[in-house]
């Protein structure tokens, strides 16, 4: 910058004149450097005749820095702009691609972030398509807010606006915030959307069928909670995109709507079980999310019901699904034996089964046969409850299950189960019995405790005031042998209250 001081327009001249040679003489003699050394420090160079001399010259980085060094970032911006995109044009010698790159940009706007953010927002389009991880790092580094840049991006390179908040939520150790996080998704769905009606059209679609846009739009609904289902729920097709839908509802804690589309839409019981999963780990500390699996026996073996879910076609709300309507007294009597067996051996205290919580497993025909409604999927209602035994209540699974099942077909159900209830009795018989012996111990030392037998004679004498105890009455201390006169004991003992009470007042 030139120094703001007060000297007489001869000696400015002769500055400027000076100032100006020793440039063009450093820069003909192939002194580049000495010449950037120049105007980084104080110095009187004419602009207009420097600028048209470098520009002939072709020495662009003393250009770059008469630019910076006079404020002029916006034309230094334009020429770093137009130097990268020429060094990547084939007829660009090896030296001018080295020289002139894209992190040249970056470097450049850095110093800028805080002082000028607009104009590093206008600057970095290039090199946020063709660098987007380093220009997001920019971004990130220097406190760019964020929502200047996304809404930048939205008006002038919507094409760049997905780009910029996926890197930066990968990037972003905390994150960002759920306003950024819904337009992400919006983004994500609207691309989706016009991919979906393309294919429908060409009648190609299948809810199987994924592009990449839409594997991200999946993984980030899974990911993310920011975002608002309700909005998203509204932009769905009714007929395709049920895994989206599906994870939708999981977010809203309707499970069971999310099983029911995972099953007899998308026809993936495997993920249904994946899901259940995820569910009961993620609330184990929660009884109310413990009986997710108690709604997926409900859709396998009553998916009248799960079908009636789908059919209703209402738009949810955010708040908790309601549950499984809680069954009469009567119908709790039709459990049969073998469900009552199985209660006995479990003890019915499986503190993670909530009856009454908006997961439970009662389904609204406990005891009936579930068969009337439709098709049931017994097959996969065993092998969920072969391999999920140990977190599943056994007396209600039993009680979903159709009359006619054959026990052969529990084997694999029961005989963990059973095991597993046995070995918990058992323990809990061992533990009883040892604090059973525990206790006889405690009370046979008292009773032999209690058994110590004094003698005393005519010989025998307080130990306190050393005369004999005779007939008076009398105390022994807990060694069994130190005898005092009652009367003395008890005057001692306020002796030492006193002394206490004193010894405090002390303190």
């Amino acid at each position: 910058k030139r120094p703001q001081t007060h000297r007489s327009s001869v000696a400015r001249e002769m500055a400027n004149v000076l100032d100006t040679s020793l440039l063009q003489a450093l820069v003909l003699t192939r002194q580049s450097p000495g010449a950037i050394e120049l105007l980084k420090g104080l110095n009187y160079c004419d602009l207009k005749i420097c600028e048209e001399f470098l520009k002939e010259k072709s020495d662009y980085m003393v250009l770059l820095e008469l630019y910076r060094s006079n404020d002029m970032h916006r034309e230094a911006l334009q020429l770093l702009n137009r130097l990268v995109e020429e060094s990547k044009s084939a007829m660009a010698n090896a030296d001018f691609s080295k020289k002139f790159n894209p992190q040249m940009i970056i470097e450049y706007l850095r110093p800028l972030c805080r002082s000028d953010p607009m104009l590093v927002l206008e600057s970095s389009l290039y090199v946020l398509e063709r660098n987007p991880s380093d220009t997001i790092e920019l971004f990130l580094s220097e406190n760019v807010p964020a929502d200047l840049v996304n809404s930048y991006l939205k008006q002038h390179a919507p094409n760049l606006q997905s780009t910029y908040l996926e890197l930066m939520l990968s990037m972003s150790e905390t994150g960002i915030n759920p306003n950024l996080q819904n337009e992400l998704v919006q983004l994500y769905l609207s691309e989706v959307l016009d991919w979906y009606k393309i294919l429908k059209d060409e009648g190609n679609w299948s809810d199987k069928t994924y592009s990449p846009t839409r594997n991200k739009l999946i993984s980030t609904l899974e990911s993310n909670s920011g975002y608002n289902t309700d909005t998203l729920l509204k932009r769905l097709p009714q007929d395709a995109l049920f895994e989206e839908r599906a994870i939708m509802y999981g977010k809203m804690n309707q499970h069971l709507r999310a099983l029911s589309l995972f099953v007899h839409k998308l026809h993936m019981p495997e993920r249904a079980v994946a899901y259940c999963d995820r569910v009961y780990e993620e609330g184990a500390q929660q009884p109310s999310k413990s009986n997710i699996y108690f709604n997926l026996l409900q859709i396998y073996l009553n998916p009248k019901k799960a079908e009636k879910e789908i059919e209703q076609k209402i738009i949810p709300v955010a708040s908790q699904y309601p549950g499984i309507q809680r069954v009469n007294s009567t119908t709790k009597l039709r459990g049969g034996r073998m469900g009552r067996k199985v209660v006995e051996i479990e003890g019915a205290e499986d503190t993670r089964f909530s009856p009454s919580g908006p997961d439970s497993g009662r389904s609204d025909g406990d005891g009936d046969d579930v068969s009337d409604g439709g098709p049931i999927m017994l097959n996969e209602a065993l092998e969920l409850l072969s391999q999920r035994w140990d977190r599943i209540n056994g007396a209600q699974a039993l009680r979903l299950l159709p009359r006619d099942t054959k026990l052969q077909d529990l084997v694999s159900f029961l005989e963990p189960l059973l095991r597993n209830s046995s070995e918990h009795r058992r323990n809990y018989m061992v533990i009883k019995n040892l604090i059973l012996r525990a206790n006889l111990q405690v009370k046979e030392d008292l009773y032999k405790r209690r058994q110590a037998v004094v003698k005393i004679d005519g010989d025998s004498m307080c130990s306190l005031c050393h005369k004999r105890i005779a007939n008076s009455a009398f105390a022994i201390y807990p060694n069994g042998q130190t005898l005092v006169h009652f009367v003395c004991f008890r005057e001692s003992q306020q002796i030492k209250a006193v002394r206490g009470a004193n010894s405090v007042k002390r303190r």
